[in-house]
């Protein structure tokens, strides 16, 4: 025995061996078993977050849109067109403007 290991201590090591790559495999499923469900939600939340930001993006350019057609009411010639447009008024016919004071 010029190793200076005595025969006792080669058997429990194998053993050894296997409890710790056992314990490490349990760690490892309890860790998975707890962890994935985060994943899977994470990239559930993140699905739906660019889904509502592309809903959002497109209310606000519908919003610009409208804001856009609701100031052009101011201009006179544009509500004229839209008169001669939805046939409110006749070719030929005087358009009046009322001023309010």
């Amino acid at each position: 025995m010029a190793t200076g290991f005595h025969k006792a201590n080669t058997t429990v090591r194998p053993l050894g061996k296997f409890l710790w790559w056992s314990s490490l495999l349990v760690i490892f499923a309890v860790f998975m078993y707890f962890v994935c469900p985060l994943c899977r939600q994470r990239a559930s939340l993140v699905s739906d977050l660019n889904a509502m930001s592309e809903s959002n993006l497109t209310t606000e350019r519908e919003i610009s849109e409208i804001n856009r057609n609701i100031s052009r009411l101011d201009d006179p010639e544009y509500v004229e067109h839209l008169a001669n447009k939805e046939r409110y008024i006749r070719k030929g016919e005087i358009v009046y403007e009322y001023v309010d004071d």
